[in-house]
Protein backbone atom coordinates (compact mmCIF):
# COMPACT_ATOMS: atom_id res chain seq x y z
CA UNK A 1 0.00 0.00 0.00
CA UNK A 2 2.97 2.38 0.54
CA UNK A 3 4.21 1.85 -2.67
CA UNK A 4 0.49 2.48 -4.25
CA UNK A 5 0.47 6.42 -2.37
CA UNK A 6 4.00 6.85 -2.98
CA UNK A 7 2.85 6.38 -7.08
CA UNK A 8 -0.45 8.87 -6.61
CA UNK A 9 2.37 11.37 -5.26
CA UNK A 10 4.75 11.41 -8.41
CA UNK A 11 1.56 11.56 -10.52
CA UNK A 12 0.60 14.57 -8.61
CA UNK A 13 4.27 15.88 -8.72
CA UNK A 14 4.47 15.16 -12.37
CA UNK A 15 1.26 17.24 -13.13
CA UNK A 16 0.98 21.42 -12.65
CA UNK A 17 -2.79 21.63 -13.49
CA UNK A 18 -5.84 20.22 -12.30
CA UNK A 19 -6.37 17.03 -12.86
CA UNK A 20 -8.68 13.74 -12.29
CA UNK A 21 -7.66 10.38 -11.24
CA UNK A 22 -8.89 6.88 -10.97
CA UNK A 23 -7.63 3.92 -10.86
CA UNK A 24 -8.35 -0.22 -11.40
CA UNK A 25 -6.19 -3.45 -10.46
CA UNK A 26 -5.59 -6.52 -12.34
CA UNK A 27 -5.49 -9.89 -10.60
CA UNK A 28 -5.56 -13.54 -11.21
CA UNK A 29 -8.33 -15.67 -9.66
CA UNK A 30 -8.16 -19.93 -9.40
CA UNK A 31 -10.77 -22.02 -9.42
CA UNK A 32 -10.84 -24.56 -7.45
CA UNK A 33 -12.93 -27.51 -8.68
CA UNK A 34 -11.31 -27.04 -12.06
CA UNK A 35 -8.05 -25.75 -10.99
CA UNK A 36 -8.07 -23.02 -13.65
CA UNK A 37 -6.63 -19.34 -13.72
CA UNK A 38 -8.30 -16.76 -15.05
CA UNK A 39 -6.85 -12.81 -15.89
CA UNK A 40 -9.17 -10.00 -14.68
CA UNK A 41 -7.08 -7.25 -16.90
CA UNK A 42 -7.67 -3.67 -15.26
CA UNK A 43 -9.89 -1.40 -16.87
CA UNK A 44 -11.42 1.95 -16.63
CA UNK A 45 -14.85 0.73 -17.97
CA UNK A 46 -15.91 -1.89 -15.35
CA UNK A 47 -13.49 -2.33 -12.59
CA UNK A 48 -12.65 1.02 -11.55
CA UNK A 49 -12.18 1.08 -7.75
CA UNK A 50 -13.28 4.49 -7.23
CA UNK A 51 -17.25 5.02 -8.45
CA UNK A 52 -15.98 8.79 -9.38
CA UNK A 53 -12.95 10.29 -10.01
CA UNK A 54 -10.92 12.63 -7.50
CA UNK A 55 -10.45 15.86 -8.93
CA UNK A 56 -6.94 16.96 -7.45
CA UNK A 57 -6.28 20.56 -7.36
CA UNK A 58 -3.80 20.77 -4.12
CA UNK A 59 -1.84 18.65 -1.76
CA UNK A 60 -5.29 19.10 0.76
CA UNK A 61 -7.19 17.21 -1.98
CA UNK A 62 -3.81 14.67 -2.54
CA UNK A 63 -4.34 13.81 1.42
CA UNK A 64 -8.17 13.11 0.90
CA UNK A 65 -6.79 10.69 -2.05
CA UNK A 66 -4.45 8.76 -0.02
CA UNK A 67 -7.01 8.24 3.14
CA UNK A 68 -9.50 7.21 0.83
CA UNK A 69 -6.79 4.54 -1.02
CA UNK A 70 -5.28 3.21 2.37
CA UNK A 71 -8.59 2.53 3.65
CA UNK A 72 -9.21 0.14 0.85
CA UNK A 73 -8.89 -3.74 1.12
CA UNK A 74 -7.07 -4.21 -2.35
CA UNK A 75 -8.00 -8.62 -1.62
CA UNK A 76 -11.66 -7.86 -0.51
CA UNK A 77 -12.27 -5.94 -4.07
CA UNK A 78 -10.82 -8.19 -6.26
CA UNK A 79 -13.18 -11.50 -3.93
CA UNK A 80 -16.52 -9.13 -5.25
CA UNK A 81 -15.08 -9.31 -8.88
CA UNK A 82 -15.44 -13.23 -8.95
CA UNK A 83 -17.79 -14.58 -10.89
CA UNK A 84 -18.87 -17.37 -8.05
CA UNK A 85 -17.35 -18.60 -5.12
CA UNK A 86 -15.68 -21.37 -6.34
CA UNK A 87 -12.72 -18.81 -7.37
CA UNK A 88 -10.37 -16.78 -5.09
CA UNK A 89 -7.90 -14.29 -5.26
CA UNK A 90 -4.86 -16.20 -6.64
CA UNK A 91 -2.76 -12.73 -7.00
CA UNK A 92 -2.62 -8.61 -7.85
CA UNK A 93 -0.27 -8.56 -10.50
CA UNK A 94 -0.89 -5.06 -11.74
CA UNK A 95 -2.45 -1.37 -10.69
CA UNK A 96 -3.43 1.35 -13.65
CA UNK A 97 -3.81 4.73 -12.85
CA UNK A 98 -6.18 6.88 -15.10
CA UNK A 99 -5.40 10.50 -15.25
CA UNK A 100 -7.64 13.04 -17.06
CA UNK A 101 -6.25 15.95 -17.37
CA UNK A 102 -8.64 19.20 -17.07
CA UNK A 103 -7.90 21.69 -19.90
CA UNK A 104 -9.96 24.78 -18.77
CA UNK A 105 -10.27 24.48 -14.71
CA UNK A 106 -11.21 27.75 -12.71
CA UNK A 107 -8.52 29.02 -11.73
CA UNK A 108 -8.59 30.64 -7.75
CA UNK A 109 -7.77 28.70 -5.02
CA UNK A 110 -5.49 28.75 -2.99
CA UNK A 111 -2.64 25.94 -3.25
CA UNK A 112 0.94 25.16 -1.27
CA UNK A 113 3.40 26.27 -3.93
CA UNK A 114 6.66 24.37 -4.36
CA UNK A 115 9.93 25.64 -2.90
CA UNK A 116 11.59 26.71 -6.86
CA UNK A 117 8.27 29.29 -6.76
CA UNK A 118 8.56 30.61 -2.98
CA UNK A 119 11.66 31.50 -3.49
CA UNK A 120 12.05 32.80 -7.11
CA UNK A 121 13.10 36.37 -6.76
CA UNK A 122 10.89 37.16 -10.36
CA UNK A 123 7.34 35.96 -8.49
CA UNK A 124 5.11 37.41 -5.99
CA UNK A 125 3.52 34.02 -5.18
CA UNK A 126 0.58 35.97 -3.20
CA UNK A 127 -0.91 32.69 -1.75
CA UNK A 128 -1.23 34.08 1.81
CA UNK A 129 -2.05 37.28 3.35
CA UNK A 130 0.77 39.19 4.35
CA UNK A 131 -1.11 40.92 7.52
CA UNK A 132 -2.25 37.62 8.83
CA UNK A 133 -0.02 35.05 7.09
CA UNK A 134 -3.37 32.92 6.78
CA UNK A 135 -3.77 31.11 2.80
CA UNK A 136 -6.26 33.31 0.74
CA UNK A 137 -9.82 31.45 0.42
CA UNK A 138 -11.58 34.27 -1.87
CA UNK A 139 -9.81 32.62 -5.51
CA UNK A 140 -9.38 36.21 -6.39
CA UNK A 141 -5.70 35.41 -6.98
CA UNK A 142 -6.51 36.92 -10.99
CA UNK A 143 -7.70 40.38 -9.55
CA UNK A 144 -4.57 40.15 -6.89
CA UNK A 145 -2.10 39.91 -9.61
CA UNK A 146 -3.23 43.11 -11.51
CA UNK A 147 -3.78 45.43 -8.49
CA UNK A 148 -0.14 44.38 -7.58
CA UNK A 149 0.71 44.91 -11.75
CA UNK A 150 -1.55 48.41 -11.22
CA UNK A 151 1.09 49.56 -8.38
CA UNK A 152 -0.59 48.81 -5.49
CA UNK A 153 1.61 47.97 -2.66
CA UNK A 154 1.32 44.11 -1.22
CA UNK A 155 0.21 45.05 1.84
CA UNK A 156 -3.13 47.19 0.85
CA UNK A 157 -4.23 44.67 -1.70
CA UNK A 158 -7.36 43.95 -0.20
CA UNK A 159 -9.33 47.39 -1.53
CA UNK A 160 -8.09 47.38 -5.16
CA UNK A 161 -8.41 43.64 -5.84
CA UNK A 162 -12.28 43.85 -4.93
CA UNK A 163 -12.81 47.58 -6.88
CA UNK A 164 -11.60 45.13 -9.60
CA UNK A 165 -13.41 41.78 -9.19
CA UNK A 166 -16.94 44.05 -8.70
CA UNK A 167 -15.76 45.75 -11.93
CA UNK A 168 -15.79 42.15 -13.54
CA UNK A 169 -18.78 40.55 -11.50
CA UNK A 170 -20.97 40.87 -9.23
CA UNK A 171 -21.12 37.02 -8.64
CA UNK A 172 -21.37 35.56 -4.25
CA UNK A 173 -20.12 32.66 -5.47
CA UNK A 174 -17.61 33.16 -7.08
CA UNK A 175 -15.02 29.88 -8.46
CA UNK A 176 -11.76 31.41 -10.34
CA UNK A 177 -11.37 32.54 -14.16
CA UNK A 178 -10.31 30.23 -17.03
CA UNK A 179 -8.00 30.62 -19.15
CA UNK A 180 -10.52 31.19 -21.94
CA UNK A 181 -12.18 33.97 -20.04
CA UNK A 182 -8.59 35.82 -20.20
CA UNK A 183 -9.11 37.39 -23.49
CA UNK A 184 -12.56 39.06 -22.28
CA UNK A 185 -10.74 39.89 -19.30
CA UNK A 186 -8.09 41.93 -21.17
CA UNK A 187 -10.27 43.83 -23.42
CA UNK A 188 -12.31 44.79 -19.96
CA UNK A 189 -8.93 45.98 -18.25
CA UNK A 190 -7.77 46.96 -21.82
CA UNK A 191 -3.97 44.93 -20.57
CA UNK A 192 -2.08 41.84 -22.36
CA UNK A 193 -2.09 38.85 -20.51
CA UNK A 194 0.64 36.06 -20.68
CA UNK A 195 0.18 33.31 -18.64
CA UNK A 196 3.47 31.35 -17.92
CA UNK A 197 4.44 27.78 -15.79
CA UNK A 198 7.56 26.51 -14.15
CA UNK A 199 8.72 22.73 -14.85
CA UNK A 200 10.99 20.77 -13.22
CA UNK A 201 13.55 18.97 -15.46
CA UNK A 202 15.69 16.41 -14.57
CA UNK A 203 18.48 14.87 -15.98
CA UNK A 204 18.72 11.61 -15.40
CA UNK A 205 22.32 11.28 -16.50
CA UNK A 206 23.81 13.90 -14.62
CA UNK A 207 20.92 13.37 -11.39
CA UNK A 208 20.55 17.33 -11.84
CA UNK A 209 17.14 19.12 -11.44
CA UNK A 210 16.58 21.71 -13.69
CA UNK A 211 13.55 24.83 -13.77
CA UNK A 212 11.84 25.55 -17.26
CA UNK A 213 9.91 27.86 -18.30
CA UNK A 214 7.10 26.88 -20.58
CA UNK A 215 4.01 29.31 -22.04
CA UNK A 216 0.68 28.42 -21.09
CA UNK A 217 -1.03 31.20 -22.93
CA UNK A 218 -0.12 34.20 -24.58
CA UNK A 219 -2.06 37.34 -25.72
CA UNK A 220 -3.59 38.19 -28.92
CA UNK A 221 -4.11 42.04 -28.57
CA UNK A 222 -1.85 44.93 -28.93
CA UNK A 223 -2.27 46.98 -25.84
CA UNK A 224 0.50 49.35 -24.27
CA UNK A 225 0.49 47.36 -21.22
CA UNK A 226 1.28 43.94 -20.28
CA UNK A 227 1.37 41.79 -17.30
CA UNK A 228 3.08 38.11 -16.82
CA UNK A 229 1.41 35.17 -14.34
CA UNK A 230 2.79 31.83 -13.30
CA UNK A 231 0.52 29.18 -13.12
CA UNK A 232 0.80 26.55 -10.96
CA UNK A 233 -2.30 24.27 -10.49
CA UNK A 234 -5.20 26.64 -9.97
CA UNK A 235 -3.27 29.67 -9.15
CA UNK A 236 -2.04 32.27 -10.04
CA UNK A 237 0.92 34.44 -9.39
CA UNK A 238 2.56 37.30 -10.35
CA UNK A 239 5.66 37.67 -12.36
CA UNK A 240 7.17 41.01 -11.26
CA UNK A 241 10.34 40.95 -13.42
CA UNK A 242 10.16 38.61 -16.62
CA UNK A 243 14.04 39.01 -17.24
CA UNK A 244 14.57 37.28 -14.01
CA UNK A 245 11.41 34.82 -14.10
CA UNK A 246 13.80 31.58 -15.39
CA UNK A 247 17.05 30.67 -17.04
CA UNK A 248 15.66 28.37 -19.64
CA UNK A 249 12.37 28.78 -21.72
CA UNK A 250 11.08 25.15 -23.22
CA UNK A 251 8.71 25.32 -26.19
CA UNK A 252 5.65 23.65 -25.40
CA UNK A 253 5.23 22.31 -28.88
CA UNK A 254 8.78 20.50 -30.05
CA UNK A 255 10.69 21.16 -26.43
CA UNK A 256 13.11 23.19 -27.85
CA UNK A 257 15.18 25.62 -25.01
CA UNK A 258 15.63 29.22 -25.42
CA UNK A 259 17.45 31.36 -23.31
CA UNK A 260 14.71 34.33 -22.98
CA UNK A 261 10.93 34.50 -22.67
CA UNK A 262 11.53 36.78 -26.26
CA UNK A 263 13.14 34.12 -27.91
CA UNK A 264 10.61 31.40 -26.65
CA UNK A 265 7.48 33.91 -27.88
CA UNK A 266 9.30 34.48 -31.70
CA UNK A 267 9.96 30.69 -31.76
CA UNK A 268 6.31 29.61 -31.04
CA UNK A 269 5.12 32.09 -33.30
CA UNK A 270 6.03 29.88 -36.62
CA UNK A 271 6.78 26.60 -34.99
CA UNK A 272 5.29 24.11 -36.52
CA UNK A 273 6.08 21.08 -34.73
CA UNK A 274 3.12 18.62 -34.72
CA UNK A 275 1.57 15.63 -33.67
CA UNK A 276 3.14 12.83 -36.51
CA UNK A 277 0.33 10.05 -36.93
CA UNK A 278 2.03 6.92 -38.63
CA UNK A 279 -0.78 4.19 -39.82
CA UNK A 280 0.64 0.91 -41.26
CA UNK A 281 -0.05 0.55 -44.87
CA UNK A 282 -0.04 4.54 -45.17
CA UNK A 283 -2.60 7.27 -44.58
CA UNK A 284 -6.06 6.53 -46.48
CA UNK A 285 -6.07 7.22 -50.54
CA UNK A 286 -8.89 6.46 -53.04
CA UNK A 287 -8.32 3.74 -55.02
CA UNK A 288 -7.56 4.20 -59.12
CA UNK A 289 -10.43 3.39 -60.85
CA UNK A 290 -10.62 1.44 -64.03
CA UNK A 291 -10.75 4.70 -65.99
CA UNK A 292 -7.30 5.67 -64.01
CA UNK A 293 -5.39 2.73 -64.63
CA UNK A 294 -6.34 2.44 -67.94
CA UNK A 295 -5.20 6.52 -68.32
CA UNK A 296 -1.81 5.20 -66.82
CA UNK A 297 -1.56 2.78 -70.29
CA UNK A 298 -2.27 5.64 -72.22
CA UNK A 299 -5.63 4.27 -72.67
CA UNK A 300 -8.20 7.82 -73.08
CA UNK A 301 -11.92 7.00 -72.79
CA UNK A 302 -13.69 9.52 -74.03
CA UNK A 303 -15.88 11.31 -70.85
CA UNK A 304 -19.45 10.34 -72.09
CA UNK A 305 -18.87 6.92 -72.24
CA UNK A 306 -17.49 6.77 -68.81
CA UNK A 307 -20.90 7.39 -66.90
CA UNK A 308 -24.65 6.16 -67.60
CA UNK A 309 -26.70 9.10 -68.78
CA UNK A 310 -29.41 8.49 -66.58
CA UNK A 311 -29.73 8.14 -62.86
CA UNK A 312 -32.59 6.68 -60.29
CA UNK A 313 -32.72 6.38 -56.77
CA UNK A 314 -35.58 4.06 -54.41
CA UNK A 315 -36.01 5.21 -51.06
CA UNK A 316 -38.13 2.12 -49.43
CA UNK A 317 -39.63 2.89 -46.16
CA UNK A 318 -41.05 -0.37 -43.66
CA UNK A 319 -42.97 -1.03 -40.95
CA UNK A 320 -43.25 -4.24 -38.34
CA UNK A 321 -46.27 -6.61 -38.40
CA UNK A 322 -47.12 -8.15 -35.24
CA UNK A 323 -47.54 -12.04 -35.39
CA UNK A 324 -48.85 -12.75 -31.93
CA UNK A 325 -51.36 -11.02 -29.91
CA UNK A 326 -50.10 -8.07 -27.30
CA UNK A 327 -48.67 -9.01 -24.67
CA UNK A 328 -51.80 -6.90 -21.93
CA UNK A 329 -54.12 -8.76 -24.18
CA UNK A 330 -52.43 -12.03 -23.15
CA UNK A 331 -51.82 -11.42 -19.68
CA UNK A 332 -47.91 -13.15 -19.66
CA UNK A 333 -44.88 -11.54 -20.22
CA UNK A 334 -43.69 -13.61 -23.25
CA UNK A 335 -41.75 -11.86 -25.89
CA UNK A 336 -43.68 -10.40 -28.69
CA UNK A 337 -43.51 -11.51 -32.68
CA UNK A 338 -43.93 -9.09 -36.07
CA UNK A 339 -42.11 -9.56 -38.87
CA UNK A 340 -41.12 -6.44 -41.32
CA UNK A 341 -43.08 -5.20 -44.18
CA UNK A 342 -42.33 -3.40 -47.21
CA UNK A 343 -45.00 0.05 -46.64
CA UNK A 344 -44.13 2.36 -49.28
CA UNK A 345 -41.26 3.36 -51.92
CA UNK A 346 -40.62 6.46 -54.41
CA UNK A 347 -38.29 6.82 -56.73
CA UNK A 348 -36.89 10.05 -58.15
CA UNK A 349 -34.67 10.25 -61.75
CA UNK A 350 -33.71 12.30 -64.66
CA UNK A 351 -34.68 9.44 -67.55
CA UNK A 352 -36.66 10.99 -69.91
CA UNK A 353 -40.14 10.41 -70.87
CA UNK A 354 -40.59 8.17 -67.01
CA UNK A 355 -42.37 10.12 -64.48
CA UNK A 356 -41.30 10.08 -60.93
CA UNK A 357 -43.52 8.28 -59.00
CA UNK A 358 -44.72 6.84 -55.52
CA UNK A 359 -46.72 3.36 -54.72
CA UNK A 360 -47.85 1.33 -52.06
CA UNK A 361 -46.40 -2.17 -51.40
CA UNK A 362 -47.79 -4.98 -49.56
CA UNK A 363 -45.32 -7.89 -48.95
CA UNK A 364 -42.92 -8.66 -46.12
CA UNK A 365 -39.18 -8.20 -46.93
CA UNK A 366 -38.08 -11.53 -47.01
CA UNK A 367 -40.76 -13.02 -49.33
CA UNK A 368 -38.75 -12.62 -52.30
CA UNK A 369 -41.71 -11.30 -54.02
CA UNK A 370 -43.38 -7.84 -53.93
CA UNK A 371 -46.58 -6.74 -55.21
CA UNK A 372 -46.63 -3.35 -56.41
CA UNK A 373 -50.16 -1.03 -56.15
CA UNK A 374 -49.44 2.17 -58.50
CA UNK A 375 -51.25 4.87 -57.32
CA UNK A 376 -51.16 6.71 -60.63
CA UNK A 377 -53.05 3.82 -62.46
CA UNK A 378 -52.78 5.32 -65.88
CA UNK A 379 -48.99 4.66 -65.74
CA UNK A 380 -48.60 0.84 -66.29
CA UNK A 381 -50.06 -2.03 -68.40
CA UNK A 382 -52.41 -2.90 -65.41
CA UNK A 383 -53.12 -1.69 -61.47
CA UNK A 384 -51.09 -4.45 -59.93
CA UNK A 385 -47.54 -5.61 -61.33
CA UNK A 386 -45.39 -8.21 -59.63
CA UNK A 387 -41.75 -8.40 -59.55
CA UNK A 388 -39.42 -10.78 -58.11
Amino acid sequence: MGQLVNSIRHIFEDRTTVFKLNLSFGFVLFNNETQQMQYHHSSANNSRVLDSPFQINNREDLAQVRETIQSIDIHEWARKQRPNSKWIVMDITNITFYVTKLQDHPIGRSVRLPKYVLESRAIVSLDCDDNTGLPYEDKLCFFRCLALHRGCHPHNLERDTQHFYEKYSEDDDFDGVTLEELSELEKLFELNTYVYRLTELHDEDDDTTSIAAQLIQRSHRRYANTMYLNLYGSHFSYIKNLSMYSKSYCCSKCDKMWKTATALNRHERTCEATIRHIFPGGAYKLPQTIFDLLADEEIEIPHDLKYFPYRATFDFECYFKRETEHPRVRGDKSEDSAKQWFDRTGNVNCVRGYEQRTFDICAPVDSGKICVKFENEEYGRSDEDKAS
